[in-house]
Parts: structure tokens; C-alpha cells; sequence
């Protein structure tokens, strides 16, 4: 598409596109393509540009960091498949808790203070709450392990260990933004009834990552394990968030 200098350079800003350009004989030949789609001018070149013009303007602002390559050594094109936002940081949250167990939650950063996004809680039978040890150890047969970090993420995967694998069923289930009902988009399903019995050790890859925004009110980057046991079973279980944040 050809257009003029102003629309191509307000293109180029706001996408974060790199301009082609050839200088042939007094003009300017520039290019800025984004994928299959490409925005075309021309700027006649002076030998004294003119003050504020376009030509002092590409020359001043734009020419230095144009002409970037998109192959290598051999004539290769050079593709790169981008994960996540600019500036953000992989990282790889191990957090451990127990089944029926109060205060079992481990979740430090390397100095040693609690990272404090991360909850547990234990409920009987008649999905009542329970929130002494004792009537845990006898009556708890679900337990909801919730992990929110207070930032914008984007989640790769992860993985659930249990050690020692537990000798009873151990079902788990772990749901994306649980406080949102899924007919408004929340209560995502992305592990269901895992036996950690069976499969101990579990890891999950998403291909792509799936970007997660703090909101405390809608609770949007929260992810919840609900784990069902027998009544007062105590498994170990070591839960890996991958995922990318600022």
C-alpha cells in the first residue's frame, strides 16, 4: 500500500516495525512490512533537507535503525518465535503442601520469606470447611490448595509430584480462575481427575502461553488444585507453576 511519510512512520511507531529502505539516485525508497501486510513512500532527498521536513525527519529519527537483516550468513531467512511480552522473565514456581495437614504449605523465596500467594484449606464430607488438626485428621477429605500471584503472568505449564506415591486414591482436578463462573469465561478445567496413585508424577505442557492478569476482585490469575483423599490422608505433593512475568 502506498502512502505517505506520516502514516508509514505512525505505523511503524506504534507496531514497532523496521523500516527497508534503498536510496536511488535524490530519492528515498522505504518499505515497512508487518507479516504479509507492507506500507510503501518515498522522500525526495535534498541536499539541504528542509527544517522539520520529511526527509530531515527519516534521516534525524528513523535511518539509523532501519535495514535490519532477516537472514543469516548463508541467505536464510531468520525466524523467531516469541513466547512472551518484552522485558518479561521465565520462571518456575515450586510450591510444596500437604493433604490434611495444616500450615504444610512451603512456598519461600531464596532469602527465606514467604512469597504469601499461596493458600490451603480442608473440608469433610459436607464440604464444610475444617480448621483444626484433629477433626482434619479424622474428617478431611478434600483438600483445595489455591496459588495467586499478585502480578500479570503468562503460563506456560507445569507439574504436580507426589513423594512417596500415596498408597490410597488421590484425585486431583486443578482449575483456572475458579471465582468466575464458567459461563463467564472463569472455572477453566486444565487437569482433571489425575490418581496421583497411579500417574505420581505429572507434567503439563500448554504450547503456548496463556497470559493471566492479577485482578483482585475477579481473582483472574488464581489457579486452584482441589484434591480428593481419604478421610485425614496425608500426601506430600510438589506443585510446579511455569510462566512468564514481568
Amino acid at each position: 500500500m502506498l502512502v505517505d511519510w506520516a502514516t508509514l512512520k505512525s505505523v511503524v511507531d506504534a507496531r514497532s516495525l523496521s523500516i527497508q529502505y534503498v536510496l536511488v539516485s535524490d530519492t528515498y525508497w522505504i518499505k515497512a512490512f508487518d507479516g504479509p501486510f507492507s506500507l510503501e513512500t518515498t522522500i525526495h532527498k535534498k541536499t539541504t533537507p528542509d527544517v522539520g521536513g520529511d526527509q530531515e525527519d527519516f534521516e534525524d529519527n528513523y535511518i539509523s535503525t532501519s535495514n535490519k537483516t532477516y537472514t543469516d550468513g548463508d541467505g536464510s531467512s531468520l525466524l523467531r518465535t516469541k513466547m512472551a511480552t518484552a522485558g518479561w522473565t521465565y520462571q518456575a514456581r515450586f510450591i510444596e503442601f500437604e493433604t490434611s495437614k495444616l500450615s504444610s504449605v512451603k512456598n519461600e523465596m531464596d532469602d527465606g520469606t514467604d512469597y504469601a500467594d499461596a493458600t490451603i484449606k480442608f473440608y469433610n464430607a459436607s464440604d464444610v470447611e475444617l480448621t483444626d488438626q484433629p477433626t482434619i485428621d479424622t474428617d478431611c477429605v478434600k483438600t483445595v490448595f489455591c496459588f495467586e500471584p499478585v502480578y500479570d503472568m503468562e503460563v506456560i505449564g507445569g507439574s504436580t509430584t507426589a513423594s512417596p506415591t500415596p498408597t490410597n486414591d488421590v484425585y486431583l482436578w486443578l482449575i483456572g480462575v475458579p471465582d468466575v463462573p464458567a459461563n463467564l469465561g472463569g472455572s477453566k478445567v486444565m487437569i482433571n481427575q489425575l490418581n496421583l496413585k497411579i500417574n505420581p508424577t505429572f507434567e503439563v505442557d500448554g504450547r503456548t502461553p496463556k497470559r493471566m492478569n492479577y485482578d483482585a476482585t475477579y481473582h483472574t490469575s488464581k489457579l486452584c488444585s482441589v484434591i480428593k483423599h481419604n478421610a485425614g490422608d496425608q500426601c506430600k505433593i510438589m506443585m510446579e507453576v511455569e510462566h512468564f512475568k514481568l
